[in-house]
């Protein structure tokens, strides 16, 4: 029943091609973001690479918290930095996947600590002071709109 950004608006602003459209939608709990992953994504190798690679998971991450800060800031903002990322070995078990962002302000600064879970609360990924840098450019207000309903 929360309020949902949806894909179809992430990827109007947002943009990755369709191996690399991983969020499925995103609600705000609390003081974090969940960002659903999208079922079924395409493979982002030749010879069919497994969906839930690290890299999806870390891209699932990213655009979590990039979603966030396009309605918080109103701009958008690419990977600058990762003080830590800490994996978890675990098999995927076909129950929906999240990642959950906090973002942080320190001293006047954003960063974001985040982490991946399945609806069972299996831990596989854990980011600690992500950190983004803005891009040179300006998106149309109206694209960023939707995402404002993440932002308390």
């Amino acid at each position: 029943g929360l309020a949902t950004v949806k894909a179809e608006d992430i990827y109007r602003v947002y943009f990755h091609g369709p191996s690399f459209q991983v969020l499925d939608g995103a609600q705000r709990s609390g003081d974090v973001v969940l960002g659903k992953l999208r079922p079924n994504l395409p493979p982002i190798t030749s010879d069919g690479q497994a969906l839930l690679s690290v890299p999806m998971l870390v891209e699932l991450c990213f655009q979590t918290a990039g979603i966030w800060e396009a309605g918080a800031k109103g701009y958008l903002s690419l990977p600058s930095s990762i003080q830590k990322m800490t994996l978890f070995r675990h098999r995927v078990n076909g129950v929906p996947i999240y990642a959950e962002v906090k973002p942080v302000q320190d001293n006047g600064e954003l960063h974001f600590d985040a982490r991946v879970v399945d609806a069972n609360g299996q831990l596989y990924l854990e980011l600690n002071d992500y950190r983004t840098v803005p891009l040179p450019y300006e998106v149309e207000k109206n694209l960023i709109d939707p995402f404002k309903i993440l932002i308390k």
